[in-house]
């Protein structure tokens, strides 16, 4: 069972082995995957779209979107950082999504709770919300924990861990 102190302890590692690897580049370590505003305006493109031509299928196809474009425009680099820095930017694009969706599923669980307070039915609609993030958190965080530490020996271990973390954000801000 990953704890969250391994976790952490692995993504000090992966930090510090990052460090390394990107001062090799001139680059600081505070650029790897780091929230781009027009990342977030790509999949919001994308999700708007994609719902007008094909909403039952649509939003998953965004799903690699922004690292797609990222890996286009990225050089002079080692392929797995170029690749981990361009999952790290759309993952982060879509946590931001996800905190979004998330903030607004509270107002609508907690204006339900708020509507059956006075009948027989017990109000649960934002505690059980809250209960099935925090769990789905916990559920990313040792998922992606246990593909890095499946792959930890080899040079790929950082591209399927971010590509894990990607997906599993981006599925849940769709979802949600």
């Amino acid at each position: 069972m990953i704890t969250t102190s391994v976790l952490r302890s692995v993504s000090s590692f992966v930090l510090a082995l990052l460090w390394s690897a990107s001062a090799a580049f001139a680059e600081p370590v505070a650029e790897f995957g780091v929230l781009q505003p027009q990342d977030v305006e790509t999949i919001q493109g994308c999700l708007t779209q994609a719902a007008a031509t094909s909403p039952a299928t649509a939003p998953g196809g965004c799903i690699g979107t922004v690292a797609t474009l990222c890996l286009t425009t990225s050089a002079d680099k080692p392929a797995e950082l170029v690749i981990a820095d361009c999952n790290g930017r759309e993952a982060a694009a879509w946590d931001r999504i996800l905190n979004e969706t998330y903030a607004k599923a509270v107002i609508v669980a907690k204006r339900r709770d708020e509507t059956f307070a006075a009948s027989l039915i017990a109000p649960a609609a934002f505690q059980t919300l809250r209960d099935a993030q925090r769990a789905w958190i916990l559920f990313r965080d040792a998922e992606c924990g246990r593909i890095f530490a499946l792959f930890e020996a080899t040079e790929g271990r950082l591209v399927f861990s971010s590509e894990c973390s990607l997906r599993l954000t981006a599925e849940r801000a769709i979802v949600l």
